[in-house]
């Protein structure tokens, strides 16, 4: 029982996200986290083949609300089990949710609990970005854009690819520019302590 034995009496801000095949696998991309749609229906079920699960939810959905839930996952490079890289359909958050909304599991309200700390996260992670950070997620979403029109991609899996290309080229970027300089272009002094939401709330009080 993969799900039950990765949410039962969890705090659900200490689940680790990746290690062995009962943790939920996520990657970093453009700034947000993307995790692996089957380790969330893993995570969700007692499925022996999570895989298979993934595929026939799916289908279900397609056919019984029209919705394709391929659409809201991305194709990024994760860790495997045994240590190498592979592809695998990742979604953001929000295509998280919307998975949990399509999976009849009594641990989904807990789940959401958690994907919404990580959201929380997510933000306060984003709110650390000094304007060169800021600059080099543009230069990412760029790169991709720019290499997506010049090779006319369309299919989700070569614009995957594309997406890939641009973060790398960003991702080598900063690592140049902090070599250069021997400076972090994110450190603790330039990252918000807290959120400035929270500063005006606290300063309703």
């Amino acid at each position: 029982m993969v799900g039950m034995k990765l949410l039962k009496g969890m705090d659900l801000a200490t689940i680790p996200v990746l290690s062995d095949d009962t943790k939920i696998r996520r990657v970093l991309h453009d700034g947000e986290w993307h995790f692996v749609a089957v380790d969330v229906v893993a995570a969700l079920t007692d499925s022996v083949n999570p895989r298979e699960y993934w595929r026939c939810l799916q289908q279900r959905e397609l056919a019984a609300t029209g919705a394709d839930l391929s659409e809201l996952c991305l194709c990024l490079d994760v860790e495997s089990v045994s240590g190498r890289k592979c592809q695998e359909e990742t979604a953001t958050l929000e295509g998280v949710f919307r998975i949990v909304q399509s999976v009849p599991s009594p641990t989904a309200e807990i789940f959401k609990r958690w994907l919404a700390r990580v959201g929380q996260e997510q933000k306060n992670r984003q709110a650390c970005k000094t304007d060169l950070g800021t600059i080099f997620s543009m230069l990412g979403e760029a790169a991709t854009a720019a290499i997506t029109y010049r090779q006319n991609d369309q299919g989700l899996r070569d614009c995957g690819i594309d997406a890939r290309k641009g973060s790398r080229i960003a991702e080598e970027a900063w690592a140049r520019l902090e070599q250069e300089t021997g400076e972090k272009v994110v450190t603790a002094e330039n990252c918000l302590a807290e959120p400035e939401s929270r500063k005006r709330l606290k300063g309703k009080k």
